[in-house]
């Protein structure tokens, strides 16, 4: 059994360098080309399989999950997209002159984001949430479980408000 788990886990190690050398790719492409804006089509898949990897790996090392944090950097699609796109939505927000602008800005940046990015981002926190929720002892375990159960139901009741923004913003 523990054969299976390090070939799946070195199966999913090979998926997750097959999207960062895709991003890679279209980083490339993007720069070259001059484009404003393509979005990349394995975009936080291999953040994906990369935590899939991990967590299918049968050593029991308490570092084990700080591996994450070089595939997460190296692959353009994951680390640095997710923090690329933070500081962008802070800055945003900030530049609006009144509070509820700047939600409004964050708002109509994540409608215009693919539903790759909005899912895949998603689903990255619930994960989060999920570790957390199984971690933690006690009260505070049972309060993230029922994040981690709400958490799906009201991120999609907010993808579908979301709608009511245009997907692209208006060129003057």
């Amino acid at each position: 059994m523990i054969y299976v788990r390090w070939i799946a886990a070195i199966l999913l190690g090979l998926c997750w360098l097959l999207g960062a050398g895709a991003n890679a790719q279209w980083l490339w492409r993007k720069f070259r080309r001059g484009e404003e804006y393509t979005a990349s089509p394995v975009a936080l898949a291999g953040a994906l399989f990369a935590i899939g990897a991990l967590a299918v790996c049968p050593s029991n090392h308490p570092l084990k999950w700080a591996l994450i944090i070089p595939p997460l950097l190296l692959d353009f699609g994951s680390g640095p997209l997710i923090v690329l796109s933070i500081v962008a939505l802070i800055g945003e927000a900030l530049a609006a002159p009144r509070r509820a602008a700047g939600l409004n800005a964050i708002e109509r940046r994540v409608a215009r984001t693919s539903w790759i990015i909005k899912l895949g981002g998603g689903f990255l926190i619930w994960f989060f949430l999920l570790g957390g929720a199984a971690a933690e002892p006690g009260i505070t375990g049972w309060i993230l479980v029922v994040v981690v159960v709400v958490y799906w139901p009201l991120l999609l009741v907010w993808f579908w408000r979301l709608r009511k923004y245009p997907t692209e913003e208006k060129k003057p």
